[in-house]
């Protein structure tokens, strides 16, 4: 045979061979996500409680979150046009990272405050209203409200710059981004995802249902909510749109069986009511609905578009090689309205009026969007959780919203990962049986839980690592046990710790015992890896203080046997099981 044949194969063999060691030795855990499930917690919306931070990481860990979302807020670090303070982040990121967390960093070009669940306020930079104010663009001067969103009702939003500026903003947005990854780029091993906000909350929508349209008829929740394209520059888009479509005013006329008499008469519906609910539904059955409604849809996903082309041109070093990320809501009310179905969703512009499943439902644009970045960027989708008819409400879908979205992502080759939309429930089952639900139906690859406290306390811990475990693969023969130990009263500087005969649990030494977290008090509990199957434990609980330990008060030691892929033992203090 050829030498340098030979040399060839025994070359690949040996890079086969190295690799396939390096990957047994680089795993420290007993299990592995199956088909590369992601489960993550979000970040407070700002830590102000360092040691609570640190507490509740630690609690994440060790029911096996792999990571954790940071919305990093444009409006706190660039005070001041291209002066960007990293300071708090910092911070931030070393502790996640500390605690043996991976980091999902979002760039948070939205306001914090005024949106459900938020308990924190950061505004966009005040000087970019400034700089644009009185800038020429599209043949406008423009004013300040031109960079905002306005609504139909004359109300105008200053939670995210509006798309139609997206050409004039592009480069705050990238040096924005190109400065994150300047500073961070040490972080490239630690982010598994770097998430883009695309709209109000961070979402890709409109703010239909924002607080700048509160108390009026169709505002919030369960309501339509209400169309947000009447800028000059969305109105003047528009007119252009249509007229390229048509080619002139003759030519709408005819599409459209009107006969107006100027261009200028080319608007978005005027009576944003009767649009939707009159007797004709013209949403739905006029070729102006038709047509006003794709390209209400279209400029959405094109700004989609935008925000993942700016952040691939910003990322184009250190953290070219991090997956990105968009979200959209999940506006699941006004689904099963028989009579006027999937108003919400059209006013917040994330679906045409083609409901089809060949249409994914209305969502195959966004998810066509999102195809042509070739794997580049995963989609999250929201109210996970939930179930059809939430909050009482007799449109609401969610559980069917989440199949269609699911299905439709599915069809498309696109990487989906879900949300909770609302921080309340968590300890509720059927909360989690949702959850889980989608994970194995539904094609969802992950979950990301709001909020960090919300997931690692009470009843949600036991639910979350057990939702966990569902989805890792045994990969070394080693096995998790998860202790619980309930009604251990403790007194100030007390903490519950476990110790027994196995190295794993210090072997009787106290001072190397493992420590119990408080999840709901007075109930701990610690999930301790390493132990091999069909092994015998045997251990105690004990507290401990600066001032000594306390053990258990039962004659025997407690005992089990290592006999499944998971294993739990739960109990009270000083009562043998």
């Amino acid at each position: 045979m050829d030498r340098k044949k030979v040399i060839s194969k025994i070359t690949i063999f040996l890079m086969i061979l190295s690799f396939v060691v390096l990957s047994s030795k680089s795993s420290l855990y007993s299990y592995t996500q199956e088909n590369d499930f992601t489960f993550n917690v979000m970040a407070p919306l700002h830590v102000d409680d360092w040691s609570k931070f640190e507490y509740e990481l630690a609690m994440a860990k060790d029911i096996g979150v792999d990571a954790v979302s940071v919305d990093v807020w444009w409006g706190d670090v660039e005070k001041n046009d291209n002066q960007f303070n990293w300071d708090y982040y910092d911070q931030v990121f070393k502790k996640i990272k500390e605690a043996g967390l991976k980091i999902v960093p979002i760039m948070s070009f939205h306001q914090c405050g005024g949106n459900v669940g938020d308990s924190y306020n950061s505004y966009l930079p005040n000087w970019i209203w400034d700089k644009y104010n009185g800038k020429k663009y599209m043949k406008k001067t423009l004013n300040y409200d031109d960079l905002k969103y306005k609504s139909e009702l004359g109300n105008t939003s200053a939670e995210y710059l509006s798309l139609w500026v997206d050409d004039l903003v592009s480069n705050e947005y990238i040096d924005f981004m190109n400065a994150f990854e300047e500073h961070f780029k040490e972080y490239k091993d630690d982010f598994i995802e770097i998430n883009i906000s695309c709209g109000p909350a961070g979402e890709l929508r409109y703010p239909s249902y924002n607080a700048h349209d509160n108390n009026n008829f169709y505002s919030g929740f369960p309501n339509k909510g209400y169309l947000q394209c009447y800028s000059d520059l969305a109105q003047e888009d528009f007119r252009k749109y249509i007229l390229e479509k048509y080619k002139n005013l003759q030519g709408v006329n005819k599409a459209w069986g009107l006969n107006l008499n100027n261009t200028k008469e080319i608007t978005p519906p005027m009576d944003g009511g009767n649009f939707f609910y009159g007797e004709g539904k013209a949403y739905l059955n006029s070729s102006y609905g038709k047509d006003f409604i794709e390209w209400y849809n279209k400029r959405l996903v094109n700004h989609g578009r935008n925000m993942i082309t700016y952040a691939l041109k910003a990322f184009d070093d250190e953290l070219s090689n991090v997956q990105l990320g968009i979200k959209i809501p999940g506006i699941h009310w006004q689904i099963n309205n028989g009579n006027y179905p999937r108003t919400a969703e059209i006013n917040a512009g994330i679906i045409n009026t083609d409901f089809s499943e060949q249409n994914g439902y209305g969502y195959n644009p966004i998810m066509h969007m999102i195809k042509d970045f070739n794997g580049k960027v995963v989609l999250h989708f929201t109210c996970l959780e939930m179930n059809n008819g939430s909050g009482g409400e007799y449109t609401s879908a969610a559980k069917t919203l989440v199949r269609w979205v699911g299905n439709a992502a599915s069809n498309n080759g696109v990487e989906i990962k879900g949300e909770n939309a609302l921080n309340a429930g968590n300890d509720d089952k059927q909360f989690w049986d949702n959850i889980k639900d989608a994970l194995d139906n539904y094609h969802y690859k992950g979950i990301t839980i709001l909020r960090m406290n919300d997931a690692v306390y009470g009843d949600s811990n036991k639910y979350y690592h057990e939702l966990i475990n569902s989805k890792k693969l045994n990969v070394n023969n080693k096995v998790s046990i998860t202790f619980r130990v309930n009604n251990a009263h403790t007194i100030f500087g007390e903490e519950i710790y476990v110790v027994g005969n196995h190295s794993q649990l210090g072997n009787w030494d106290p001072n190397k015992a493992v420590k119990l977290f408080a999840y709901k008090y007075p109930s701990w509990t610690v999930t301790v890896d390493g132990f091999e199957k069909g092994s015998n434990i045997e251990f105690k609980f004990i507290k401990k203080s600066k001032n000594g330990l306390e053990w258990e008060n039962i004659e025997d030691n407690r005992m089990y046997n290592v006999n499944s892929e998971v294993g739990e033992y739960v109990t009270d203090w000083n009562e043998k099981r």
